[in-house]
């Protein structure tokens, strides 16, 4: 079996293991009780990870993360290990689509169109939002996305459009909505947030997102990991090779994985994966930051937007949002709006 690569640069390597120090110096851990988790009879070895000679391999890094109470994704995305963050990723997809089978939420043949674009519209049968609210369980399954659009000063410029149109197009304020497991919502936050397209310019808290949503979703790739798959999806498989690919610029390699990664959450969640996109560029993107910066890129308008969800509604016990109380204008018809 091929030795796992790690794409981490020498300055994220140094970050890799301060962290790893800091935490073991704060909890009071033994580099001796450290040696022993990991079976060495010595702290050769640990000296030799905690000063960045060598980058322990993913198995390690699940002891270590263990005896420190530290999130193994996290630390895998820290070490550079790309190819371990893709299988947490499609663990995410698969767990996802294992809930939706026990959940009933639509027929076989209904499942890969219509939740594509649509998400979750019904449970057994029974509208989405109602069945969320009868039963907690769930609720902490599932999670809403909405964008949200300013129509107040649009004007039509050249050829009239058809009464039906300037009618959709005058109301105020337009709404769309859609409903996922939260395993899918969290594989596509940290790819919205962790895998930048060509031509997109985000802000340093972008990255940071990233990283917490990796932290505070430990328990949830725990649960996943039963459904870890036994080879990558292609696009994802595509996105690791070109990383591999030596005969192009690292720069440009990352890039093209980029489009990879961010094709595949595309075919998971078309309707999600935009408002992730329209939220990211709302809160971090330079075009249309709310925030003001020494770019022109800000004057920008932004017509459609959308929120990033918070950490605390990834969480498997989060419920509270099921009242459809943090989407306004939300009724069980708005979810198919697109």
């Amino acid at each position: 079996m091929p030795k796992p690569a790690s794409f981490a640069s020498p300055e994220q390597l140094t970050y890799f293991v301060d962290w790893l120090e800091k935490a073991r110096t704060a909890k009071g851990v033994s580099k001796s009780r450290l040696a022993a988790e990991l079976g060495h009879g010595s702290i050769q070895h640990v000296n030799k990870i905690l000063s960045g000679k060598v980058i322990p391999m993913p198995a390690t890094i699940r002891v270590l993360c263990r005896v420190l109470d530290l999130s193994w994704p996290e630390a895998y995305s820290l070490a550079g290990y790309i190819e371990e963050i893709f299988f947490c990723l499609a663990s995410l997809a698969q767990l996802s689509d294992a809930w939706r089978r026990e959940d009933n939420t639509r027929p076989p043949i209904e499942e890969r169109s219509l939740f594509r674009s649509n998400g979750v519209l019904s449970i057994d049968g029974a509208p989405i939002l109602g069945a969320l609210r009868a039963d907690a369980r769930l609720a902490s399954r599932y999670i809403f996305g909405f964008w949200e659009e300013d129509n107040s000063k649009v004007e039509f410029v050249g050829e009239t459009p058809p009464p039906e149109v300037i009618a959709f197009m005058n109301r105020d304020r337009l709404h769309g909505a859609v409903c996922i497991p939260k395993p899918l919502a969290v594989a596509i936050v940290i790819v919205g947030a962790g895998f930048a397209r060509r031509g997109d310019v985000w802000k340093d808290e972008y990255h940071t997102y990233a990283a917490e949503v990796l932290r505070d979703s430990a328990p949830l790739f725990e649960l996943a990991e039963s459904k870890r798959p036994k080879v990558l999806p292609p696009l994802l498989r595509l996105a690791y090779e070109s990383l591999n690919d030596k005969r192009i610029g690292e720069g440009q390699r990352r890039l093209i994985a980029a489009e990879y990664v961010n094709a595949w959450i595309d075919s998971l969640s078309a309707n999600y994966t935009h408002i992730v996109r329209l939220a990211a560029y709302c809160v971090w993107g330079e075009a249309g930051s709310r925030e003001s910066t020494v770019t022109a890129f800000v004057q920008l308008p932004r017509i459609r937007i959308a929120q990033m969800p918070t950490l605390e509604s990834l969480q498997l016990d989060a419920t509270d949002w099921t009242a459809g109380a943090f989407i306004p204008g939300y009724t069980e018809s708005t979810a198919t709006n697109e």
